[in-house]
């Protein structure tokens, strides 16, 4: 009977030393899983960091020059190819073609009635205040200036102004 307690209890330790082995094995096949879920993790992780540098470099990403270029010039050519001079636009630029033209007319009389020395441009001078009258040509400054406008808002021309734009 003494053997039969010996043979028990050591049939005992050997069962038990069994399933601590076995309990081990499961807990180590767990951690050896966990690490090679961390280290897939980490080589993912490790590439979501390159693409994000990517995405963010000055050559590739968010800051890069030929990106912005390319849109800003294709927002550009939109902008360029549907521009069209509104009412309000001709008319202001009606206006400042009329004071472009009195400054000219201006300068150019100034120039002439300035005191001449040459008895060739005194006589130019006399001939001019003589024959021409500036306020006359004053007065022809608004049937220019729609003149010039006509000319900018004919098909042609802004076909000619959208190509020089584009280029």
């Amino acid at each position: 009977m003494a053997k039969a307690v010996v043979s028990h209890s050591k049939a005992k330790s050997i069962g038990f030393k069994i399933v601590l082995i076995l309990l081990t094995s499961a807990v180590l096949a767990g951690i050896a899983f966990c690490g090679l879920r961390v280290h897939e993790y980490s080589n993912r992780q490790e590439s979501i960091k390159k693409d994000y540098m990517v995405v963010n470099s000055v050559s590739f990403g968010l800051l890069s020059v030929d990106e912005w270029r390319d849109n800003i010039i294709a927002a550009a050519k939109d902008r360029i190819q549907k521009f069209k001079l509104s009412p309000e636009q001709n008319k202001d630029l009606k206006k400042e073609i009329e004071q472009i033209l009195h400054a000219l007319i201006n300068k150019f009389t100034d120039s002439i009635r300035k005191p001449q020395k040459n008895i060739g441009k005194k006589i130019e001078k006399m001939a001019f205040n003589s024959l021409v009258s500036v306020k006359k040509i004053h007065d022809q400054v608004p049937g220019y200036a729609q003149k010039i406008m006509d000319e900018i808002n004919k098909p042609s021309s802004y076909k000619r102004l959208k190509n020089i734009a584009s280029t």
